[in-house]
Formats: C-alpha cells, structure tokens, sequence
C-alpha cells in the first residue's frame, strides 16, 4: 500500500489449468475487482469455455467428366484444381482421395489412396472425349464403393463434376444414386456444375444431395 492506502504493486502472475490434460478449446476470461477494506481487494475471474470439436477423417471420391464437352480449357481448369484439392485434402492428414472419370463410359482411375504423386498422375492422364452418361460415372462409382468398409471417425463424401446435361442414359442415373445410397448410407454426393450458368439441371439434382455452380475462376 502507498501513503494514500491504495495497493499499486501489480498481480505478476495469474495461471488457470484445464482439470483435463486433453482439453482443446478456447477459453474466455472476464475479470472484475471489488474493495472488501482498507488494503483488500476482492478479483474475480469469470471463465468460460468452448470445448474443440472433434473433425473426422475424410475418404472423398471424385468423379469427373471427361466428355467432349470438357475438352481444352475446362479440363485443364479441372486437373489444375482437382490436384490443388487433393494436396489440400490429403498433406499432413488421414484422409484419402479415389478418382473416376466418365464420358459414356465409367472408368475407376484410381481406388483410396493418399498417394498424391500417383493421384496426380491420374488426374493428369484424363482426356476430354465421348458423350456424356452421368448414370456410367455413377455405376463405376458404386463398383469401386461396393467393397468399401467405413471407419469410424471418417467421413464418407462423393464430389460430382460435370459441364452439362447427360446425352446418354438420361434418365438412369437416379435408380443408380438410389443404390449407392442404400450400399453406402452414410454417403454425401455434392455435384459441382461447371460453367453451365444459374440454373441448377434436373438431372443433377435427381443424382445428388447437394449441388453448387462453379464459375470459371474456381471449381
């Protein structure tokens, strides 16, 4: 205390612990004083809490249109960005990536890997031919699903590209969303439209839980 009975030398150190050594979290602490007398001073610390919610591990299956429709810039765009994407998904991570392309004809490029050099390898062997069956993506997809076993603590999730309307088996391909639904029912399939404008296609929604239109400077 100073001449005038008023306590000026600082509180040099205050440590609060978590009770569990495992906690992850943001904490937020809100501090108040009060005088009791002469030389006391009450503090109280308000402390509260938000415990780090747990992300799960990521399987993520892509399956890319590699029709006529994709040929030139649009493809390149797309394995520019799909491997920008499988860097982010898998470096330093558990998760995994597995690839198939489709033009009327579904072809299972790679299984689940986390692999990226032979990933990219994949990604860079596409080339843009053919007609468009979004049912033939669909049915390689669930070939490859078919022998998948589910961790747990991992998310199973399918990204959909496509440019543009299916020209062959158009109407198939939601009988075959509907399996793979019922073989894997923890499932996402987000489809990404490609160029195609606002309008979100029919067909797109009938294979798919989640649509999203990509403009040309980003997938």
């Amino acid at each position: 205390l100073n001449s005038n009975g008023i306590y000026t030398e600082p509180v040099k150190k205050t440590t609060f612990k978590a009770s569990n050594d495992n906690y992850q979290g943001d904490w937020q602490i809100d501090r108040t004083t009060r005088w009791k007398a002469r030389g006391m001073v009450e503090v109280t610390y308000n402390l509260s809490s938000v415990k780090m919610q747990s992300v799960n591990d990521r399987d993520v299956l892509f399956v890319v249109d590699n029709s006529e429709g994709m040929s030139g810039s649009k493809l390149d765009r797309v394995q520019r960005d799909l491997k920008q994407t499988i860097y982010e998904l898998i470096n330093g991570t558990n998760n995994r990536a597995a690839l198939v392309s489709f033009n009327e004809t579904g072809n299972i490029l790679s299984g689940f890997s986390s692999n990226i050099t032979e990933l990219y390898s994949d990604v860079n062997g596409m080339t843009a031919s053919g007609e468009r069956s979004y049912n033939a993506g669909l049915q390689s997809a669930l070939s490859l699903l078919n022998t998948y076993q589910k961790q747990a603590g991992t998310d199973l999730v399918m990204v959909f590209i496509t440019d543009g309307r299916p020209t062959r088996e158009v109407s198939a391909g939601n009988a075959t969303y509907l399996l793979l639904k019922d073989t894997q029912p923890a499932l996402t399939i987000n489809a990404i439209q490609l160029e195609t404008g606002n309008i979100v296609y029919d067909e797109v929604v009938s294979i798919s839980d989640n649509q999203f239109i990509s403009s040309n400077e980003m997938l």
